[in-house]
């Protein structure tokens, strides 16, 4: 070993050291008592308080979710995104069992396969793990500890090296002769016996000024909770053997911290559905390897739990598929959940543990239909969780499954979001006519899945619609968007799962036939994969207009795709840039402000004050397309900017947000302005097709002479796309030629 290597293994044994130390992993029994006095409620808090302190100690999402489930804990997980509904309802359901003092319910998380139920525990389980190695999410339990027999007499206690310490708990493994741990990581403060533990609540009240309200809640998780069955037995032998002396017995235990793990199942467990046991007891006296064992304790019959139950203790036990099993094996759970409580044939023993399941929605319709069913409801909380509606949650999903493909393959921007948006537009159906306005009824029997999945997304009211239309549109967004969930069919039942769209990514990644990875090869494998209709459930669905129709919404998504290609080409090109119509928009109202005024206006050029220029005005309105009386329209203008004015608390000077003011007229602008630009962009168009892009653009310079205006547009956006807009060369090419080809029916040229 090099002196390096030497220094580098000293350095991280001192860490480790360290680290160990600032843990504070073991304690004495007297020890932890007293850290125990300073903060009670820390120390006395079941499963349920302490799940409801690392949700907080997360805290929420920007969104509204659990920030518990957001937090990246590397590849061993996929994030959550989306579902904020089910998170906050799990965080309410947990606040709510904190209050009563127990989990006397199992969560069942239900939805369709591959919604994330899975995903939402794994990163719960996560956050809870990572909770557990803070300070302020730290647990402890307690194993009794033995010193060899060869340093004692008697029962095999060493009494005389005893006297010289207070405890055996911080003694080193060589002197110890036997072990015996807590199974279910009962909490220490269970070892003073249940008599005296009011005069300890007491006391923390009288020295901490505690609260009634807090006294209370002290009392209510301390005063009759248990210990297993084995630690009552040791603590009872012991106590006889030392004729009632506590602090004889208390030096044999040691105070330990103990971390969620799932790998370890510490804390946290996992129930397949594959039929097995869920607890049994083992006689531990019987074990060689506890020989060493006063021989007061050798003559019990001591046994322990193990099983799933058992290591899922003080955390979270989750039953994956609960009702892929057979009924009998989970039937336990009514009295369990109700009683806290674990029977294993003449045993018993109280649990603290929150308890959740999952299963798909197909598996819960049967069940409903058993005669059981009703007995498990009242111990069931259903939690559903559907699939993802609203677009940029699902994008999500695919952008980081396509992040992790970039060094294969060059991506093209809007990957993700081609494939996310048909996923949407694939899980959605038609809203409802019935019980509607008369408008709002003729609004919703045009709305296709585009529009709908837009609207989902950030409120977004289609475009053509009507002033008056938009405003029913806006009223009923919220009653749209919960219409179908009181239906048994509800709106994210069915539909393509993340699951099986990540897959179509990959197939993608792979095909030897990409150039790249964008929204063409994924419009591909769509296509290919709507064809499947024996493989998946919800492509045999018949189409309702637009709603279902698989092929016609890979169109729709392509042409979304052609959209945000042909907003991008035009930005690179500066056709239709915001800011210029935002000026000409603020520079038209100022001057009818002007104008109803009465004023006159500086020109810039002379100097002199002079009236608004009715050339320009007329000018401007004839690009907003005015077709009603022109001072109607004026007041119009005036009469909305005032209302703003009032609504938003601002005064009309300084700069102003007139494209939000006036979005109809920032649309109309640029409609007014495409047909010049269209022309344009045929001409690049033409170059295309009869000249290869990337070498015309190699070492040119596009605003050279001898470039007709179609080579100095076609060398800008190529150039653009890559500059200002993440793509690279072959994602450029894919992007203008698909854009010219469906845009003029131009083919690229290679």
């Amino acid at each position: 070993m090099t002196q390096m290597q030497s220094d580098v293994l000293n350095k991280i044994r001192n860490t480790a050291k360290k680290r160990f130390a600032d843990e504070q992993r073991l304690f004495s029994f007297e020890d932890f008592t007293l850290q125990a006095a300073r903060e009670p409620r820390r120390y006395l808090r079941n499963s349920i308080d302490w799940v409801c302190d690392a949700f907080d100690h997360f805290g929420p999402t920007e969104s509204g979710g659990a920030a518990i489930f957001k937090q990246h804990y590397g590849d061993r997980f996929q994030p959550v995104f989306g579902q904020h509904e089910v998170q906050k309802k799990i965080w309410q359901l947990l606040e709510g069992f904190s209050q009563t003092g127990r989990a006397d319910k199992v969560f069942v998380l239900h939805g369709p396969n591959g919604s994330a139920k899975t995903t939402l525990c794994r990163n719960l389980f996560a956050g809870l793990e990572n909770f557990s190695k803070t300070n302020e999410g730290a647990l402890y339990t307690f194993s009794w500890v033995f010193p060899l027999q060869k340093l004692g007499k008697s029962i095999g206690l060493a009494h005389a090296v005893a006297n010289q310490m207070d405890s055996y708990a911080l003694w080193p493994t060589e002197d110890l002769g036997a072990i015996l741990r807590s199974e279910l990581h009962e909490n220490p403060l269970l070892l003073i016996p249940k008599q005296d533990r009011l005069e300890i609540l007491e006391s923390w009240k009288k020295e901490l000024s505690l609260s009634d309200r807090d006294y209370e809640y002290l009392r209510s998780r301390y005063e009759n909770a248990e210990l297993s069955h084995k630690n009552t037995l040791i603590f009872e032998t012991l106590l006889s053997e030392y004729q009632g002396d506590l602090l004889q017995v208390y030096r044999h235990v040691r105070v330990e911290r103990f971390y969620l793990s799932y790998q370890l199942r510490s804390g946290l467990a996992v129930i397949e559905p594959q039929f097995g046991i869920d607890a049994h007891v083992r006689q531990v006296t019987l074990d060689q390897s506890l020989s060493n064992l006063p021989p007061s304790l050798q003559s019990l019959n001591l046994y322990q739990f193990e099983g799933d139950l058992v290591a899922g203790n003080r955390g979270v036990v989750e039953f994956s598929d609960l009702l892929k099993r057979p009924l009998e094996s989970f039937k336990y759970l009514l009295s369990t959940s109700e009683n806290s409580r674990m029977q294993v044939g003449p045993y018993a023993s109280d649990l603290d543990t929150l308890f959740i399941a999952t299963t798909n929605d197909h598996q819960l319709e049967a069940f409903r239909e058993h005669p059981e069913f009703i007995s498990f409801r009242g111990r069931f909380e259903f939690i559903r969780v559907p699939y993802l509606l609203k677009f940029s949650d699902e994008l999500q999903v695919y952008d980081r499954e396509i992040k992790k493909l970039k060094e294969a393959k060059e991506v093209l921007p809007h990957t993700a979001a081609v494939l996310a948006l048909w996923a949407v537009m694939s899980r959605l159906k038609k809203p409802m006519t019935k019980n509607k306005t008369i408008l709002m009824s003729k609004v919703l029997e045009s709305l296709d899945p585009l529009e709908k999945a837009k609207a989902y997304d950030t409120g977004e009211v289609p475009e053509r619609l009507t002033g008056e239309e938009k405003r029913e549109f806006r009223s009923h967004l919220a009653e749209l968007k919960s219409e179908h969930q009181s239906q048994p069919f509800y709106e994210g039942l069915l539909g393509p799962s993340a699951r099986e769209l990540r897959i179509l990514i990959q197939r993608a990644a792979l095909n030897s036939e990409n150039k790249t990875l964008g929204p063409l090869s994924i419009i591909r494998e769509l296509r290919a994969h709507v064809l499947r209709r024996s493989d998946f459930e919800y492509l045999r669905l018949e189409p309702v207009g637009a709603y279902h129709d698989y092929p016609q919404l890979i169109e729709l998504a392509y042409k979304e795709w052609m959209s945000m290609v042909d907003g991008e080409i035009r930005s690179v090109l500066s056709m239709g840039q915001l800011p210029k119509i935002r000026e000409m928009i603020q520079e038209y109202v100022q001057k009818v402000m002007i104008l109803s005024r009465g004023e006159k206006i500086k020109n810039r050029i002379t100097g002199k004050s002079e009236e608004p220029s009715a050339t320009e005005i007329e000018a401007s309105e004839k690009l907003f397309g005015v077709t009603e009386k022109v001072e109607e329209f004026r007041q119009n203008i005036l009469g909305r900017l005032g209302a703003w004015s009032v609504e938003n608390k601002r005064t009309l000077s300084g700069e102003l947000p007139f494209d939000t003011i006036f979005p109809d007229l920032v649309h109309k602008v640029r409609n007014s302005m495409r047909a010049e630009e269209d022309t344009k962009l045929a001409k690049m168009s033409e170059v295309f097709a009869q000249q290869s892009i990337s070498e015309l653009s190699e070492n040119r310079d596009p605003e050279s002479s001898d470039l007709s205006e179609g080579e100095r547009l076609a060398i800008l956006a190529y150039r653009g796309l890559q500059s200002e807009k993440a793509y690279g060369p072959l994602g450029a090419l894919e992007a203008i030629g698909e854009y010219v080809r469906y845009r003029f029916r131009v083919e690229k040229k290679t």
